[in-house]
């Protein structure tokens, strides 16, 4: 499947739309008494912009993916796409933002969602790798694991200027 980019995210549905989804019960097939299933599981966390960003996004999320089971091949892919977008958050927001959050979120159907949010309004873009030395290569890197997994990418535009950087990689879970 083709890495897809986008200016903006599918709008999420509505809270009370999201809730029932929550709490509806799951059949199993052949009747089976319904199940209910958890909410899908979210980790956050605000990094202030300095040399160290990247390093303890690394680890942050090493750590928490890790816990949610997360195998060992695809977590060395996540941590290399959440290391070069906090990079390239910290290198082209760093001076309109003095925090960048990273959310992860596993979704109902083992897929992952990865965001990096900044303050700088510009849309990331890849450049030719041709005559590229030693930078600017990161965001050709993320869009290459994420053709490999199948996943998808893109922009989503915040108001007063703020953006996310989003990455879903399918069933990294199942």
């Amino acid at each position: 499947m083709p890495v897809t980019a986008t200016t903006q995210a599918p709008q999420p549905r509505k809270r009370q739309e999201l809730r029932a989804l929550v709490s509806a019960p799951w059949r199993a097939p052949g009747g089976a008494p319904p199940l209910t299933m958890d909410p899908p599981r979210t980790h956050a966390f605000a990094l202030s912009v300095d040399d160290s960003s990247a390093a303890v996004a690394r680890r942050s999320s090493r750590e928490n993916l890790r816990d949610w089971g997360l195998p060992t091949a695809v977590l060395d892919d996540v941590q290399l796409i959440i290391s070069e977008l906090v990079t390239n958050a910290v290198q082209h927001a760093g001076s309109l933002t003095d925090m960048i959050f990273v959310t992860q979120l596993e979704d109902r159907h083992g897929g992952l969602m990865l965001g990096v949010r900044d303050n700088h309004p510009a849309i990331p873009h890849a450049e030719p790798l041709i005559g590229l030395l030693g930078c600017g290569r990161g965001l050709n890197i993320v869009l290459a694991l994420v053709a490999d997994a199948g996943g998808q990418c893109g922009v989503q535009q915040h108001e007063h200027g703020s953006k996310t950087v989003w990455v879903r990689l399918p069933g990294v879970f199942a």
